[in-house]
């Protein structure tokens, strides 16, 4: 589960990687779709993963370890019904680096691409 906003804040993203697994550890490309969610949504989910784990700006990358695991249920299921509230994807990026996602290259979905990976 991962989630970013635009710069200016407005925008709010689900993105996600569509191609996991094997397929994706044979290239050092990366695929990532952003899909539309509510712009309060950015709010609500810091929020909720913040009250167990500290953010840290501007990367926030929470290691997900809770002191139980009825928590980390409440909190996968209070996080998934936000993210679960995501459109159709509006942007294709594609990157070498997955982590700093230096020289990424953004795609409108309307004008996307098959990237080859």
């Amino acid at each position: 589960m991962a989630f970013c906003h635009s710069a200016d804040g407005e925008r709010v993203y689900r993105f996600t990687m569509p191609l996991e697994g094997d397929s994706a550890e044979e290239t050092d490309r990366r695929e990532f779709l952003l899909r539309p969610l509510p712009p309060e949504s950015w709010d609500r989910l810091v929020a909720i993963i913040g009250e167990h784990i500290a953010p840290s700006w501007p990367n926030w990358a929470p290691i997900w370890r809770f002191p139980y695991p009825e928590i980390q249920r409440d909190v996968e299921l209070r996080v998934d019904a936000i993210l679960d509230r995501a459109g159709v994807a509006e942007w294709q990026i594609a990157t070498g680096d997955a982590v700093g996602f230096d020289s990424p290259i953004a795609y409108p979905m309307n004008r996307a691409r098959k990237i080859a990976i």
